[in-house]
């Protein structure tokens, strides 16, 4: 009986983290056995949490201008990384590398790995 009420709160503990686990997992939006990569204008970064976010004006794989969003970890575990508000600014040219967005008719990464239009990759 004594362990008992130590075990309950522990199993309570790890059940109520399976939420927090299940809004991070990204498969059910994203092809995670695809890649994508675009090379476009930033139209406008939103660093801001829970998530930041880069849109990005690249041509499509049909060769169609749109308008991709591309996000990201914590905006907490990004500025530990150095990055901030002034990582982008609107008229950057990247390039990036990431999972496509399984929503038809949406245009949007998942994952993604930034350069630089002189190459330097954003880390």
């Amino acid at each position: 009986m004594r362990y008992f009420f130590p075990g309950l709160i522990l199993t309570g503990l790890c059940l109520s983290a399976l939420p927090g686990f299940a809004h991070h997992a990204t498969t059910a939006f994203y092809h995670q056995d695809q890649w994508v990569e675009i090379e476009g204008v930033v139209q406008q970064w939103l660093f801001r949490n829970p998530h930041p976010v880069l849109y990005v004006q690249a041509p499509d794989a049909d060769g169609e201008i749109r308008v991709f969003e591309i996000g990201f970890a914590p905006a907490t575990v990004l500025a530990k990384r150095g990055w901030s508000t002034e990582t982008f600014q609107e008229g950057d040219v990247i390039q990036a590398r990431g999972h496509p967005s399984k929503a038809p008719g949406t245009y949007g990464l998942s994952g993604a790995a930034i350069r630089r239009e002189d190459g330097t990759e954003v880390r």
